[in-house]
């Protein structure tokens, strides 16, 4: 599978109007936790690419983690890239595997106390059946740090001793449960309007890609041409869509209200 290239994801953020990297980092800067959310999206898959090719697969995805966190930590303290993010978080990667190897060093996690909890995510008055659906669709390890966090109420640190692992990779994991709790939801709140008996699960899977921009030219263009083919799906499509906004809309204002009580 090939990444995008630079100039793709460029073309990408231009005609869907969706904000560029380095739009995020600004964002970022100001506190946003949506926008460290979406570079994230955006970004995440290719940390662990990078990182598995320095350790071994079960070791990348809290390599890339700490690097993404180390670079987020960086980016809030006014330092770091401007406009390449990508480019950034990859050298990252790299020093921090040949920091891991030489003396495993731990990163701060300053950062992690700041992600943003689940009820923080939703839009007012969510049904709890898809919420439900959604939260057994979750790996195992990923509903474990859910329930610790938010219902247990625990700490990324407390967190991380109840799963054996250090703080800063409790703080990933949880951030990607909840990442993709968001996710499964909204695939769970529009599954009643995928009626297509061919493409139903197909587009359940691909619905999220599509709409954060992060599926392959070829599997994009496979979405659209069956959206605009198949009533039912089209419909599901718009709909999460809609949902998407609805929590980045929630986020933004809790980013504004986060920046006036900080003043």
């Amino acid at each position: 599978m090939s990444a995008i290239t630079v100039q793709e994801r460029v073309r990408r953020e231009r005609t869907t109007g969706a904000p560029s990297d380095a739009e995020l980092i600004g964002a970022v800067r100001q506190g946003s936790a949506r926008a460290s959310a979406e570079l994230w999206q955006r970004h995440w898959r290719s940390a662990v690419r990078a990182a598995s090719r320095l350790l071994s697969w079960s070791d990348a995805e809290d390599l890339a983690s700490h690097a993404f966190l180390r670079v987020l930590e960086t980016i809030r303290k006014g330092l770091g890239p401007e406009q390449s993010f990508r480019a950034y978080l990859l050298s990252t990667v790299r020093h921090s595997a040949y920091e891991l190897v030489r003396r495993r060093v731990e990163i701060p996690f300053g950062f992690a106390e700041d992600l943003p909890a689940v009820d923080e995510i939703w839009p007012i008055g969510v049904d709890a059946q898809p919420i439900a659906r959604a939260f057994t669709r979750l790996p195992e390890r990923w509903r474990r740090a859910l329930w610790l966090s938010e219902v247990e109420g625990l700490s990324v640190g407390e967190v991380g001793e109840k799963l054996g692992i250090c703080a800063n990779a409790a703080a990933a994991l949880t951030f990607r449960a909840r990442a993709g709790l968001r996710n499964e939801w909204v695939v769970a709140t529009v599954e009643p309007d995928l009626t297509c008996p061919t493409h139903a699960a197909w587009m359940a899977e691909h619905m999220v890609g599509y709409l954060r921009n992060s599926l392959r030219k070829r599997e994009r263009a496979r979405v659209e041409e069956h959206a605009e083919a198949c009533d039912g799906c089209s419909a599901a499509l718009e709909r999460a869509g809609r949902l998407f906004e609805a929590i980045e809309a929630k986020s933004k204002r809790q980013d504004r209200a986060a920046a006036c009580s900080a003043r």
